[in-house]
């Protein structure tokens, strides 16, 4: 667990580092309450933080912070998150994760590869990675694309999967509004499933981006976007 807090460290320093390089590029804030159909309640929330900086030619990083909280189960969870974001042309990014999630005196570290791509109002983000947790080791991988449908309105489609003592699913379908002055708000609806688990979500959340890029590149990368709750 050492290795992941000292290499997420290595590239949030790196943020400092870049201010005196290419500098501030973007950030964004999201929040989002979430319900389960089995629970009848909102009862979770999660807080996410994000900022990026360019370093050097087509290099950056990016570093997130994010708590998930679930007031039905009283659980609730840390996630730190680095990023090394290569730039491969102006519509397409890949870069290199290393994320640690902690709760109740438990800890998870995960690291791997993802990217994205934008082009004609779509846009398609994907990761690929390991786990390595106190109580198991897994693997996790995620999927998720948007397209605009009109001047402020975009559809998006995910998919997550976690394998950590057997396999959870996130499927998820949303809806997005950009406001002409202000923030993004959005509604998902999906369902998980995964050992004997089988239940129904329901989110909304607000999203604010700020900077050259209207925000970062990647999100944060936590066992705790799919399992919040379970």
């Amino acid at each position: 667990m050492a290795r992941h807090y000292l290499i997420i460290g290595t590239l949030l320093a790196g943020l400092a580092v870049s201010v005196q390089a290419q500098g501030f590029e973007g950030a964004q804030i999201t929040l989002e309450t979430l319900g389960y159909s089995n629970d009848g309640d909102f009862g979770a929330t999660s807080y996410e933080g994000g900022i990026q900086f360019g370093l050097w030619r087509n290099f950056g990083v990016e570093g997130d912070l994010a708590y998930y909280g679930n007031s039905v189960f009283g659980v609730d969870g840390r996630n730190a998150t680095g990023h090394l974001i290569y730039g491969i042309n102006p519509i397409s990014n890949a870069g290199l994760f290393f994320a640690q999630d902690s709760s109740d005196g438990t800890q998870a570290g995960l690291y791997g590869i993802e990217g994205m791509a934008a082009f004609g109002g779509t846009q398609i983000e994907g990761y690929l990675g390991a786990v390595q947790g106190d109580l198991s080791d897994g693997s996790v991988f995620g999927a998720e694309g948007t397209i605009t449908v009109g001047r402020a309105i975009s559809l998006s489609a995910s998919y997550d999967q976690v394998e950590l003592e057997g396999s959870y699913n996130r499927f998820g379908i949303g809806a997005q509004y950009q406001m002409a002055v202000g923030p993004l708000l959005y509604a998902e609806a999906g369902t998980i499933t995964g050992n004997a688990t089988d239940d129904n979500f329901v989110a909304l959340g607000v999203t604010l981006a700020i900077g050259p890029n209207q925000g970062t590149t990647f999100q944060p990368r936590s066992l705790f976007n799919v399992l919040q709750g379970f």
